[in-house]
């Protein structure tokens, strides 16, 4: 365990104390109570601070050394705890004091989802997150590096080429697949037909399944509708399936959770919704069946049939969507007019950011948009890279800091909001934020009581089963 950053050694009448009162009884050899003074380093450092600090409360309450041995003076006693104290209180604070942290990952991928309004999976494309005393939102753990940076960048322009969009709406297709053709080398073995629905008898031990829609991909990102019936064949129990989409890649393949279902004896169709990038597929699994029969399509065992697989998509309820208008307007094929640019970016960076931001800082995001316009780049090209420098500005990937020893309105908004369902502040909470901001009634020194009960409503709203702070 490494020293803490202004760690002194200790003065030398703390070991001339211990070695006179303590150590017959604190040695490596007896090691009373489990503690052994000479396994102490000469300075503090971060993991060894309860157990100082056990040492000090123990000598100030007199418990130490017991009353049987040769007790010290009450001056030792006073010389060893203002020895003592002062570079263990010097540690107790530094261990104490906020680190300034970024979002982690999981936090990352809720921000871009709400500010952005897309389902993109962002959190592959991003290192996993260390942890430090069993959580991953301590800032001690959350380094940065050149490969963090990377994934950044790499992460902000996936997530705006999903919520910028170009041209007119992708056509909405409706298509019927089946897995017949996959499973015919082993109907009657592993698998049967039964009332043109394919029965699987085995749970399954990789990634991969038979079952699926791999013969007909999403053709574009979007929202999909998969519609299939389902059947719990030769038992009268319910069964449990999952639903996985996959892109299939030979290498790196991504693979979503798409939930658990049951199968009835009665067959029932099941529909699922969600959004897809572009080449994915669905693919089924059972689960709680054996893992290995000898062809047991030829007993009556219990089994899942699964019918054919209609596909409905893209599916948008407007165009260009939500994630579009307010990054660039209402016009998919232009980028926005200068006015209209600035009010859209300064939005933007507001939501982003987290807090108001400042007509110096839009004018310098403006001025990146100006310098790759003349470089012969498209409007809406332009535009682009100023909201890729929003995204990857430590202003967004950090938490913000309050002033005078309080954290400021929009900084302790943030942190509510991240404790309570990890992104960014909703409207109410963003609006509450700002009336007291700007000098309301509501001042500073209680808007942490105002935001205690805030939160349960909040709480509740977001689904959020932690409690409020």
């Amino acid at each position: 365990m490494p020293a803490l950053a202004t760690a002194a050694p200790l003065p030398k009448s703390v070991w001339s104390f211990l070695e006179t009162h303590c150590v017959e009884c604190h040695d490596e050899a007896t090691a009373e109570g489990g503690l052994d003074l000479y396994a102490l380093a000469d300075e503090i450092i971060a993991g060894e601070v309860p157990v100082w600090t056990h040492v000090l409360d123990r000598v100030s309450h007199g418990e130490m050394p017991p009353s049987e041995q040769m007790r010290p003076s009450s001056e030792e006693v006073s010389g060893f705890l203002s020895a003592l104290s002062p570079p263990l209180v010097q540690a107790d604070l530094e261990l104490r004091e906020v680190v300034m942290r970024r979002l982690n990952r999981v936090e990352y991928q809720h921000t871009v989802r709400d500010l952005l309004e897309i389902e993109t999976d962002l959190i592959s494309l991003l290192p996993e997150d260390q942890s430090a005393g069993g959580f991953d939102t301590n800032g001690r753990a959350l380094a940065v590096s050149a490969e963090q940076f990377e994934a950044w960048l790499a992460a902000a322009r996936r997530a705006l080429d999903d919520a910028i969009v170009h041209g007119d709406a992708p056509a909405k297709e409706m298509t019927t697949v089946d897995s017949f053709r996959e499973v015919d080398p082993y109907l009657g073995k592993q698998y049967a037909r039964i009332d043109d629905e394919v029965v699987l008898f085995l749970r399954n031990k990789t990634d991969y399944s038979k079952i699926s829609t791999r013969s007909h991909r999403t053709p574009v990102a979007g929202r999909y509708r998969f519609s299939f019936s389902v059947t719990a064949r030769n038992t009268e129990e319910p069964l449990v399936f999952s639903v996985t989409a996959s892109d299939f890649k030979r290498t790196g393949a991504t693979y979503r959770d798409l939930g658990f279902y049951e199968a009835l004896p009665e067959s029932r169709e099941v529909v699922i919704e969600t959004y897809l990038e572009a080449g994915f597929a669905i693919q089924f699994f059972a689960h709680g069946l054996p893992y290995y029969l000898k062809d047991p399509a030829q007993g009556a065992y219990p089994g899942i049939g699964f019918g054919p697989v209609t596909i409905e998509g893209p599916l948008f309820e407007d165009w260009p969507p939500m994630s579009h208008q307010q990054l660039l307007g209402e016009n998919p094929n232009e980028g926005p007019a200068e006015t209209e640019g600035r009010a859209l970016l300064e939005r933007f960076m507001n939501r982003a950011w987290r807090r108001p931001v400042s007509g110096e800082e839009v004018e310098k995001k403006l001025a990146l948009i100006e310098a790759k316009r003349q470089t012969g780049a498209s409007a809406i090209e332009s535009f682009r890279i100023g909201l890729e420098a929003v995204l990857c500005s430590p202003h967004f990937l950090y938490f913000q800091e309050g002033h005078d020893e309080m954290l400021a309105d929009h900084a302790l908004a943030e942190r509510l909001s991240y404790f309570l369902w990890a992104s960014l502040p909703d409207e109410p909470l963003r609006e509450l934020a700002d009336r007291t901001s700007k000098g309301s009634t509501v001042k500073n020194q209680n808007f942490s009581g105002h935001l205690s009960a805030f939160a349960l409503d909040e709480a509740t709203r977001h689904n959020c089963n932690q409690p409020a702070l």
